[in-house]
């Protein structure tokens, strides 16, 4: 019964998860799929992640990244045992998520210059300050006082000011090229995003916010 009276009959009372000062800072203010509250805005995002991100003939299209992905693990695990060398499989993993990421966030864009290894930082990032230990969760009120609440978003802030140096440029990049360039099935997150920014009324913040949401996603066999 309980069950019922969550999922089915108040279930849009539950349907969003509690605001967080820290999520609203690096989500630019939970415009993504995932942290955004339920509504036309939500319902929106998630319309443009499953239809045109993540769809099946787009996740198909990536087979050939993640084969060649899983082709120098074994490689890099092949060297380490002829060698008889220990072998960090977490980090070795890591970086093979990583790199599957980077390439269906942006492509040949991430990859140069040593992009990529700013964006597996900021992954990480990410990671641990929106999965690690939240003042919020367990003591709001006082999470939300002037000097506390200031200490909590600092990190945030900083995280924040990195991901819209990388962005910006990545989307630039974008920009730069779409007149140059035909629409096809291969297209990264960023080109699929700035080519509905019309019809879906999306800012620049909102395209930030969908591609590092949806590049946790992107893994999908």
């Amino acid at each position: 019964r309980a069950a019922e009276a969550v999922l089915r009959t108040h279930d849009l009372a539950f349907a969003s998860r509690p605001r967080s000062m820290v999520t609203d800072i690096i989500m630019y203010g939970a415009l993504d799929s995932c942290f955004a509250p339920y509504s036309d805005h939500f319902r929106s995002v998630k319309k443009v992640v499953t239809v045109h991100l993540l769809n099946s003939k787009r996740v198909q299209a990536y087979r050939h990244v993640r084969e060649e992905e899983v082709r120098l693990v074994m490689a890099r695990l092949r060297g380490a045992a002829a060698a008889a060398a220990a072998v960090d499989l977490s980090q070795t993993l890591q970086f093979f998520a990583n790199d599957l990421i980077c390439r269906a966030v942006s492509g040949k864009f991430l990859c140069e210059q040593g992009r990529n290894k700013v964006f597996r930082d900021l992954m990480e990032a990410n990671s641990n300050l929106l999965g690690g230990f939240n003042l919020e969760a367990y003591f709001p009120g006082l999470a939300r006082m002037p000097l506390i609440s200031k200490l909590i978003c600092a990190r945030a802030i900083r995280i924040r000011r990195r991901w819209d140096q990388l962005l910006d440029m990545l989307i630039d990049d974008h920009v730069a090229s779409a007149r140059d360039r035909a629409k096809n099935d291969d297209d990264d997150f960023i080109h699929v995003l700035l080519s509905l920014q019309d019809e879906y009324g999306f800012t620049r913040d909102h395209i930030k916010a969908i591609s590092i949401v949806s590049s946790f996603y992107s893994l999908l066999p």
